[in-house]
């Protein structure tokens, strides 16, 4: 009897959702991660994955991967450096942005990293970078073994 108790409430327990979704777009490899973590602790995460937090070069890439997101808030691979200057972590030029109206905004003075903003818009916001958000890795240039 109590074996099948235990098989019932397996049954109606529902399947953990993974807390990551590999991507692969214009010919390189992402992951979506769910987990909320410093934008610090994400670029450790990503680099531990082979990579770094995802650098954006288009509307279109931009676009893409809100949808992917779901319009939530998420980090991205760019931190302002002391002079002011964005720079991308992964050390691709900064030529492209995405900015929302007003952005980037230092409000308070601590908003040095850059996330999406959420909403349907795809545009960027500067946030606090010890905000826990999910966040975007971007691992290489080829599809792999995803």
């Amino acid at each position: 009897m109590y074996r099948f108790l235990v098989i019932i409430a397996f049954c109606l327990v529902p399947p953990l959702k993974s807390q990551e979704t590999n991507i692969n777009f214009d010919g390189k490899r992402y992951v979506l991660v769910r987990s909320l973590a410093t934008w610090s602790d994400a670029e450790s995460d990503c680099n531990s994955k082979g990579g770094h937090l995802a650098s954006i070069q288009s509307t279109q890439e931009a676009n893409h991967f809100n949808d992917i997101a779901k319009n939530r808030v998420i980090w991205l691979g760019a931190k302002r450096s002391s002079s002011g200057d964005w720079n991308w972590a992964d050390d691709t030029l900064w030529s492209f942005t995405h900015w929302n109206g007003g952005e980037p905004s230092n409000d308070g003075g601590n908003e040095n990293c850059l996330a999406t903003s959420g909403g349907s818009t795809a545009v960027w916001n500067d946030l606090d970078c010890e905000l826990p958000l999910p966040y975007l890795c971007e691992l290489g240039n080829n599809y792999g073994d995803l």
